[in-house]
């Protein structure tokens, strides 16, 4: 179970299209979301609750809104909740995390530089030392 899961408001009972636009909500839209969810997904989602409450307003019988049925929360109604959580979760899902910046590679250096680098060293190490020193000093 997602923590996107809609739990409807107390409130008036629903009639059956209603009942029908909250569940498939529930199962087909709010339980598939996630802090992961992009903006794509939500608008994709507001999109498959549109959808879903055309097609259930097109199968009310035309009296279905009046005193007859009795007071209800008819599929508007539902939808409203239902756009206005999906809104919410919208805005208040964490903002995302950007992608570490790619590692700066090393440039290479040039051969030159290298070879400059090793001669220097040589010539650093030919230098006297007292070590070296003390060979010649016994050698002579």
């Amino acid at each position: 179970m997602s923590n996107y899961d809609w739990n409807l408001s107390a409130g008036a009972p629903l009639c059956v299209s209603s009942d029908s636009f909250y569940y498939s909500a529930r199962d087909a839209v709010f339980r598939q979301l996630s802090k992961d969810s992009t903006k794509e997904q939500f608008q994709a989602a507001l999109e498959t609750l549109t959808q879903l409450r055309d097609e259930l307003v097109q199968t009310l019988y035309p009296m279905h809104y009046g005193s007859l049925v009795g007071r209800h929360r008819c599929v508007d109604h539902v939808f409203r909740e239902a756009r206005a959580r999906l809104h919410g979760l919208q805005v208040t899902k964490p903002a995302p995390v950007p992608p570490p910046a790619p590692a700066q590679k090393p440039q290479p250096v040039p051969l030159e530089t290298l070879l400059a680098n090793v001669e220097q060293i040589i010539a650093e190490s030919a230098k006297e030392t007292p070590i070296g020193h003390d060979r010649e000093e016994e050698s002579t």
